[in-house]
Formats: structure tokens, sequence, C-alpha cells
């Protein structure tokens, strides 16, 4: 026959920090949380309970899964600066003029200002995919603007002046400008409606290339006929 009487469960484990014992809480965000701003939340959470705590405890975070994703999204954030800066580059070797070059490369930091206020009023959260994003969207910014310059020059050098080549030479390639990132956009929107886990993957880096090429079209269609009509042509140095 067994005895039985009330205690303590037997331990199986053991959880000692700096030597000493402890106890250990783990603490996991919701689904859709925010890693980052959950973490944030607990290290502030921990500060504010540690005077009541007094001077024989204290907690120590064991594992932060934030500072890994910080980590990870300045790595990504150096890279589309890289990439940035290596596009505004090798435009300029192409293009061959300074003015030219500024003014497409002018798209890039307007186009991302933009994106991050859309991806605010969406709530796509700043993370590793919505800057893998951006980044990806570095390269494709511009191209629209090109485009439109390019051919505000050539009426230009066809006689033109400065107003009627920003005007006819805009409206002139909207149509093909529209078509084209219309398709790109048609490639990478629907992967923020894949369902499970791919869906919650690739949704905040769709719908960051997403806003980041429509504000381009709309950047390609006005911003950059106005500079070129504001100074002395679109290859002039």
């Amino acid at each position: 026959m067994a005895e039985v009487k009330e205690g303590a469960k037997d331990r199986d484990a053991v959880m000692r920090v700096n030597g000493r014992e402890a106890v250990e809480i783990a603490i996991y965000k919701e689904g859709d949380g925010n890693t980052v701003a959950v973490a944030a939340n607990v290290r502030e959470a921990l500060e504010r309970l540690q005077p009541d705590l007094g001077g024989e405890m204290q907690t120590t975070v064991i594992y932060d899964q934030s500072t890994f994703i910080e980590s990870a999204i300045d790595e990504v954030r150096q890279a589309a600066l890289q990439g940035a800066v290596l596009a505004v580059l090798v435009l300029l070797l192409f293009l061959r003029s300074i003015r030219a070059t500024l003014i497409v490369a002018l798209t890039i930091p307007a186009s991302v200002l933009v994106t991050f206020g859309l991806m605010r009023n969406f709530d796509v959260s700043l993370n590793v995919m919505s800057l893998g994003g951006i980044a990806l969207a570095v390269g494709m910014l511009m191209d629209n603007a090109i485009v439109v310059l390019e051919n505000i020059a050539r009426r230009q050098e066809g006689g033109d002046s400065l107003g009627i080549a920003a005007a006819e030479g805009s409206s002139e390639v909207s149509g093909a400008v529209l078509a084209s990132t219309l398709t790109t956009i048609a490639v990478f929107l629907p992967l923020a409606f894949v369902d499970g886990i791919a869906g919650q993957l690739f949704e905040d880096q769709a719908l960051t290339v997403t806003f980041a090429l429509i504000v381009s079209l709309l950047l390609a269609m006005t911003l950059i006929p106005m500079l070129s009509a504001a100074g002395s042509g679109a290859h002039g140095e």
C-alpha cells in the first residue's frame, strides 16, 4: 500500500542565474503582436517592478528575441541605404548629368517617406520583411522617373519649351509607365492575401513594395515634370 501526504512536488529542473537559484518566467507575445514593442513594454514593466522587490531580489533578462530582430533590421536598413547609393551612382554613370541624376534620385527618399506614412496608416509594422520590401523596391522606384525624364529630355531636344516638354513628355509615357507599374504590383500584391504562415511572412513585404511602387508612379507623373520644367533642361549640367 502507498502512503499519501501533502507536500511539494519533486523538482525535475533547477533554474540558476549567475550561480544563484532563480525563478524563470517566460513571456510570449500574441500571434499578431510586435516583438520589439512587446519586449520594450516588458522591460519598462520590470524596471517599475524592481523597487517593490526589495534588495534581496532582482530581475534579469535571460533571452530577448527583440535584440536579434533589431540587429537584423539595422542590417537590412544599411543594405537598403547602400543599394540606394549604388543605384544613384549607376544612374549618374549612364545619364551623365548631375542635375538629371539628382532629380531622379529625389524619388527614392520621397517615395520611402510616403511609404512609411502608408505603412503606419495600414498597420504595417517596421520589421525585417517590410524593410526588405523597401530594399527590394529601391531600384524599381527610379524606373518610372527615368522613363519620364528621358522622354521630357527628348521633347526638349526636339525644340519644345520647358513647360511643354514637361507636360507633353510625361503625358506621352503615362500609359506605358502605368502599365509597367501595375504589372509589377500584380506580381507582389497577391502575396499579401496568401493564407497560413506564408501569408504572415510575406504580407508586410508585399504591401510595402506595393505602396512604394504606387508612390513612385505618382511622383514620376508629378514631381519629375515639375522639377524638369523648373530648370534648364533634363540633361543640363
